[in-house]
């Protein structure tokens, strides 16, 4: 009977050692009756059952030689980190979403817990937030589509008349991604080339842009075609050489020197060395014009999930 006891329990003495802790750390543990024990002649002794299940539900404590704590912790409930992991933000605005959305939390060894299945409920009724995983099924959908202000600009639109002539032309294919809606490229395109009604901005005459510049009474949507003019010259530049240098290209993305060297460094535009310095060219400016929608330069081209936009009602 005793040697059957054994087999499932430990000494004090064993779990000190199998977590690398100290004598009164141990004897804490023992005290604040996490897991069960046993008297076996005279001695305490540790049922091993739930000394594993007391490690599976916590994340303080790791076995010196063994498998992560927390199994069972984490598959009800994420850490705030996890939780910024998983959605993409920084630990600030994880804090800020549980204060304001109605999602459960939990404390667990002092630390705040999400509750997995309170998170996912909510998570299925909003379209705001997106997980890293539903962002990369979205990406194909986002490089087919753009966004109703972006549509809008290239036909000189501003928001209140894009959203009209959307919501009353069926040939304009809508999906949503995010929770906002966006027009299918494809779709704009067929549109585009049966109807008479609307133009271009890049496709109209130089004098002709300026005179719908004077015309608009929209900031937003001036700036916009500003960019699109000033994009189009630039594009005109670019083609009369095939390299340029660093100092170039941050001018003509209005970002600084030390910013397109951190691009270069991560991949985001590729860069060639001649005699140790740094050449990028012509078609790599081409393409960083064609992403100015999607990468905000100062922040050294990372790309944006457009939450500065006013979400659709």
């Amino acid at each position: 009977m005793s040697a059957a006891i054994r087999k499932t329990t430990m000494s004090v003495p064993e779990m000190r050692e199998m977590l690398g802790l100290k004598k009164t750390e141990s004897y804490w543990l023992v005290h604040k009756n996490y897991f069960d024990t046993v008297m076996v002649n005279g001695k305490m002794r540790i049922v091993i059952k739930s000394f594993e299940d007391w490690y599976a539900n916590q994340v303080r404590y790791k076995k010196v030689d063994g498998p992560e704590p927390g199994k069972k912790l984490r598959e009800r409930s994420f850490s705030i980190a996890e939780l910024a992991a998983l959605l993409g933000i920084d630990t600030d605005s994880v804090y800020e979403l549980l204060q304001r959305a109605p999602i459960k939390t939990h404390i667990v060894n002092h630390q705040k817990r999400v509750d997995r299945k309170s998170f996912e409920n909510w998570y299925k009724k909003q379209e705001h937030y997106r997980t890293q995983e539903d962002r990369e099924q979205d990406r194909e959908a986002e490089e087919t589509s753009m966004s109703l202000p972006e549509m809008g600009a290239m036909i000189g639109l501003d928001r209140n008349q894009t959203y009209a002539l959307v919501n009353d032309t069926p040939e304009l294919q809508v999906i949503r991604i995010g929770g906002r809606r966006r027009v299918v490229k494809t779709s704009f395109e067929e549109w585009y080339a049966n109807q008479d009604t609307y133009r271009k901005f890049e496709e109209l005459a130089p004098q002709e842009q300026v005179e719908m510049l004077n015309h608009c009474g929209d900031a937003s949507l001036k700036k916009k075609l500003r960019r699109i003019s000033e994009r189009a010259d630039l594009k005109e530049k670019i083609n009369s050489q095939d390299y340029y240098s660093v100092e170039d290209v941050a001018r003509m993305m209005n970002a600084s020197y030390s910013t397109v060297i951190r691009m270069i460094q991560a991949g985001t535009i590729e860069g060639k060395r001649f005699d140790k310095i740094w050449k990028i060219n012509k078609n790599e400016i081409l393409w960083l014009l064609s992403q100015e929608q999607s990468y905000n330069l100062q922040n050294g081209g990372v790309k944006t999930d457009g939450s500065d936009c006013v979400p659709e009602q």
